[in-house]
């Protein structure tokens, strides 16, 4: 145990178990980079985000558009003529979506 300023203690070598975390590697973020400018990696995440029927359309589509507009801050739900509609707010604008199918 190593005692702390404050009374504490922490122990010599972290705790058993825990790789620990914290920002990815460099040789993980170089492996991301080269991913992203890989022209058949992309080519791969455009034929999803076109094929609304994937089981990875909503989570590509939710990556990009976090990444073209930002993450939505919130989302109010507004009833209107027989359905709901749904508008996220993002950096001060609004941009109403109304639900597939209606």
């Amino acid at each position: 145990m190593i005692l702390q300023e404050n009374g504490g203690s922490l122990r010599a070598g972290g705790m058993p178990g825990n790789r620990g975390g914290g920002s990815p590697t460099n040789h993980y973020r170089r492996l991301m980079q080269e991913l992203a400018e890989d022209p058949e990696a992309l080519a791969e995440f455009v034929a999803v985000l076109r094929d609304r029927e994937s089981s990875h359309f909503m989570r590509a589509r939710d990556h990009a558009a976090d990444r073209a507009y930002g993450p939505v801050k919130q989302t109010v739900e507004l009833e209107g003529v027989g359905q709901v509609i749904v508008a996220p707010i993002v950096l001060g604008l609004t941009r109403a979506v109304a639900p597939e199918g209606e």
